[in-house]
């Protein structure tokens, strides 16, 4: 960057594209051109610090959800085991609602999983 700080055109196109950089869509052309900045800018460097910390958070939120998941079905199965070792020959009782959580935590990764897609389309018209 230039001692007023502003950022040249050539820095601005690459902090435009550091996001798809970032998570590896850059075309080989847009890519080389930011490497170069990144050689050449501070600015750039640190904003490309900056979003490979939050690719990194994301990512391990990612993770995170999915132990959870995992734990909670492994805590669902040892309740009904419990309920069912409890039982004996009580009456019936209403039928599980695991089906529930399970509809839940799927309808949330559509609407993810959209959200995601709608952002990817629009970032790519906003690119051109």
């Amino acid at each position: 960057m230039s001692d007023n700080q502003t950022p040249t055109r050539s820095e601005r196109k690459a902090l435009e594209d550091l996001p798809w950089y970032v998570n590896g869509t850059l075309e080989a052309e847009e890519r080389e051109h930011v490497r170069r900045e990144l050689r050449s800018s501070l600015t750039c460097r640190l904003e490309y610090e900056r979003l490979c910390r939050v690719r990194d958070l994301m990512q391990q939120d990612d993770a995170e959800a999915a132990a959870t998941d995992r734990g909670f079905e492994r805590l669902m199965a040892r309740i009904e085991a419990s309920a069912k070792s409890r039982r004996g020959s009580a009456p019936p009782q209403q039928p599980s609602r695991r089906w529930l959580g399970m509809a839940a935590r799927a309808q949330a990764r559509v609407l993810n999983g959209g959200l995601s897609a709608w952002r990817a389309a629009r970032s790519g018209r906003a690119r051109r």
